[in-house]
């Protein structure tokens, strides 16, 4: 159990966290303003306050923005910055770069087998982006942005949103061209950060760059105790990058331009080996001394008879394979993630449809539904790699109504079903 810390100019996330088997268990969240503090003291204050409440372990490992990766707490460049915590009674045992705690949250958290996805982490002062796919980081960047532009008037939200999107769109499109280099093509966008309303930034970033565009705001690969779930809901895309960090390893990610394979889970995997050959050593050694004598046809069978049958080994077909590329076939056609059908193939909610509506409902497959916009003035959702909007047709089925997290088609006999995000069912 450690406190799991992002640091930025404007932010500072503290979870008490712990990884267990790849998912990374939360029981206490808290976020400070360190411009909010007047001064150092006022800032260590709110930090040993917040320890003492959350009771917050000592050891801590720091997502600091603005340093560089392999960069540590005894840095000269660094312990102004940590400086806060250290006098909070905090142990800063490891400083992460955001690149790197991306590059580990790509590492715990693979969607798809042997795809390049970008992971894009956006906070208020700056954007850090990796390109990785499982074992190989193909590319690395940071960079500073002013989120205040377009901040103010009627349209400050569009303008935001719109001059991040600018600010990200060319320097994904340098990072897919550098995966391209690297013989791998990027199929995806996924985002988290502290950016308030980052959702909003998802249709754009499609426009722009023709890719499915996700953002990591559910609790999915979190495991939160019942009584933080609606805080931890809340915050989810904020404390990402925090706890990613305490998967991150230390001087582990490469630099950018030196991509560096890495054998995930392998000492784990070699010592389950290595007992497994063990207890089956000892299982055989106890059977051969204890087990049952041999039958009498066989202690008299000839001395000279040595040859034995082959014991014929059925090997099971190997699964056919999948390619990624090939879901999306023209330009605007956004292949459907992988999570989605995932989600699809777990049981239906306790909610189920009535013998008699089941007959009414139609056979084809459900769409699939991965992005859903809903504004003041517009709602939008992007249902088998297509934007449509209330009134469109899809298949056999008519978009009725569009949820803030499901949408709800009716079907030619009048029932209606909403497709939540990510694909599961159920009657309204």
């Amino acid at each position: 159990m450690v406190t799991a810390v992002e640091l930025g100019p404007d932010t500072c996330v503290l979870v008490r966290a712990a990884l267990r088997r790849g998912e990374v268990r939360v029981s206490a969240v808290e976020t400070l303003d360190p411009n909010k503090a007047s001064g150092v003291d006022a800032f260590t204050s709110a930090l040993k306050e917040a320890r003492r409440v959350h009771r917050l372990p000592r050891r801590a490992r720091v997502v600091l923005w603005g340093v560089k990766d392999g960069a540590g707490p005894r840095d000269a460049a660094v312990q102004p910055q940590l400086a806060p915590f250290t006098a909070a009674g905090f142990q800063v045992e490891r400083v992460v770069s955001p690149c790197d705690a991306l590059a580990a949250l790509a590492r715990i958290r693979t969607p798809r087998p042997d795809a390049a996805i970008a992971w894009v982490a956006v906070d208020r002062a700056g954007v850090a982006m990796v390109v990785a796919r499982p074992g190989e980081l193909l590319y690395s960047h940071a960079f500073n942005w002013n989120s205040t532009i377009g901040a103010r008037g009627s349209q400050a939200r569009l303008l935001q949103r719109y001059s991040l999107v600018s600010y990200l769109a060319p320097e994904l499109k340098r990072a897919a061209a550098r995966a391209r280099e690297k013989g791998a093509r990027l199929e995806a966008v996924i985002t988290c950060g502290n950016l308030p309303d980052l959702r909003s930034l998802t249709m754009p970033l499609i426009e722009e760059l023709d890719l499915e565009v996700e953002t990591l705001d559910s609790l999915d690969g979190l495991d939160v105790p019942l009584a933080l779930k609606d805080r931890a809901a809340d915050l989810a895309p904020a404390i990402r990058l925090a706890c990613a960090g305490i998967a991150a390893r230390p001087v582990r990610m490469p630099h950018l331009g030196a991509p560096q394979r890495t054998r995930i889970g392998a000492p784990r995997a070699l010592v389950a080996a290595a007992l497994i050959a063990v207890a089956a050593g000892m299982g055989w050694l106890w059977y051969s001394q204890r087990g049952p004598a041999a039958p009498a046809s066989t202690q008299n069978a000839a001395p000279h008879s040595t040859t034995t049958s082959p014991v014929p080994v059925t090997t099971p077909a190997p699964l056919p394979r999948v390619d990624a590329s090939s879901t999306a076939a023209t330009r605007g056609t956004v292949a459907a993630p992988v999570v989605a059908s995932e989600r699809r193939a777990q049981p239906a909610p306790a909610r189920r449809p009535q013998p008699q509506q089941r007959e009414a409902l139609l056979d084809e497959p459900l769409p699939k539904v991965s992005t859903i916009l809903v504004s003041d003035d517009r709602r939008l959702a992007m249902i088998d790699g297509h934007v449509l909007s209330v009134g469109d047709a899809v298949g056999h089925r008519v978009i009725s109504a569009i949820e803030p997290r499901a949408v709800v088609f009716r079907e030619p006999s009048g029932a209606q079903v909403r497709v939540r995000l990510g694909g599961s069912r159920e009657l309204p």
